[in-house]
This record gives structure tokens, C-alpha cells and sequence, in this order.
């Protein structure tokens, strides 16, 4: 048999396949996991703690902005007892 040669695209198919499966967890995490296992109830997750400090307007879990909103003062509140 005669010797395997790889080209550099043949080379570049295992980071890409980890960039997809990085991909794949991030949106199974922002979709799935925080809007099906999380309830109105449950603490605030850390996405929707990143999204509250750079001031995004984005739904990052199942809490309202005015729920953060609040919680956050609250987590504040405490800190400076």
C-alpha cells in the first residue's frame, strides 16, 4: 500500500470538529439548560450576571431584567454589611 499523504485542510479537521462540539455545549447550555433546568426561583446564573454588568440587553436565563435587577442590589446590600 502506498504512503498516506495529508494535506493542510486534512490537518485542520480535528480543531475544527472541537470548535463545533465548543459550539454545541454553548448553545445546549444557553438554551437548554438555563431556560428548562433553572427556575423564576432559583438563584441567578452567572450568564445572566455576565450579560447584567456589561449592560446587554440580552435573555441569558429565565429571570426578567427587573428581577437581576433586583437580586443584584440585594447581593450588593449584603456585601457592604
Amino acid at each position: 500500500m502506498p504512503k498516506q499523504e495529508f494535506t493542510d485542510f486534512d490537518l485542520l479537521a480535528g480543531p475544527i470538529c472541537f470548535v463545533f462540539f465548543l459550539i454545541g455545549i454553548l448553545a445546549m447550555s444557553v438554551c437548554c439548560f438555563n431556560y428548562c433546568y433553572i427556575l423564576k426561583d432559583d438563584e441567578l446564573t452567572t450568564l445572566e450576571i455576565w450579560a447584567y454588568k456589561r449592560k446587554l440587553n440580552w435573555r441569558l436565563g429565565p429571570h426578567s431584567r427587573k428581577t437581576i435587577e433586583n437580586k443584584m442590589a440585594e447581593r450588593r446590600f449584603l456585601e457592604d454589611k
